[in-house]
């Protein structure tokens, strides 16, 4: 049994006529009649009743006509339902991010919402590192990541870039300073970082410039998030 065998059913007995649903279908009436009697024949029961002067459905075509109704209507459902998801209409989006990119991820997210209601947006917090860990797994669908980061099997799309600053607490002799300061004069400073496990490329480039600068920081403290970097960087702990 065919679908195509359930849309004629469907037809003849909506129309009582194998013309009329012939025209409807737009064949010919033999091969529709033809269609209908392997119908019959495959499942064992007679569906229409037919005389010279009418067709009238049966009572076991009345039940059948309720299960191929719903047949059909389930396949329409699946059909459209995978067009949908294989456009990226409906769906799940799971999006890693870092503690530094969340911010960038508010506009983003409430523009694709607007465009992509149906789509359920999932965020999951973890650190670049581990980002690229559940990229290649494809347990995240989207990494809001930072780089640098050497990776030739997946695709990067810069959303914001910016330059390295130095953050310092307002009781350093420099704090007050308002033109760009060489980061040599940081040298004797402890400094608060990320750990390297964290994000390997940032930390390698946020070193670099520090030995651009003549020296190899001295770290003092390493925590997993930025805002606990800045708090600590904030009570006098180190710079970052």
């Amino acid at each position: 049994m065919e679908l195509r065998h359930l849309r004629y059913f469907v037809a003849v007995a909506e129309e009582l006529s194998f013309g009329r649903a012939a025209a409807a279908l737009n064949m010919s009436q033999p091969p529709l009649s033809k269609q209908i009697k392997d119908l019959e024949r495959e499942i064992g029961a007679t569906l229409f009743e037919r005389t010279k002067r009418r067709v009238e459905i049966t009572a076991a075509g009345q039940d059948f006509l309720l299960y191929a109704k719903d047949i059909l209507r389930m396949a329409d459902e699946a059909r459209y339902r995978v067009q949908q998801v294989s456009t990226g209409e409906i769906g799940k989006l799971v999006i890693g991010f870092t503690g530094t990119t969340m911010y960038d991820l508010q506009e983003i997210l409430r523009s694709f919402s607007q465009l992509h209601p149906n789509v359920e947006v999932i965020l999951r917090r973890m650190s670049t590192a581990t980002q690229l860990e559940r990229l290649k797994e494809r347990s995240i669908s989207v990494g809001n990541l930072l780089l640098p980061i050497r990776e030739s099997d997946l695709h990067f799309l810069p959303i914001r870039m910016e330059p390295f600053v130095i953050a310092l607490p307002s009781s350093h002799p420099l704090a007050q300073h308002r033109e760009p300061i060489s980061i040599s004069r940081f040298a004797e400073d402890n400094f608060i970082a990320t750990p390297r496990s964290a994000g390997t490329s940032y930390y390698d480039a946020a070193m670099s410039v520090c030995v651009e600068g003549g020296f190899v920081p001295r770290i003092s403290l390493e925590m997993d998030h930025s805002e606990s970097i800045a708090a600590f960087v904030s009570i006098g702990m180190g710079v970052s």
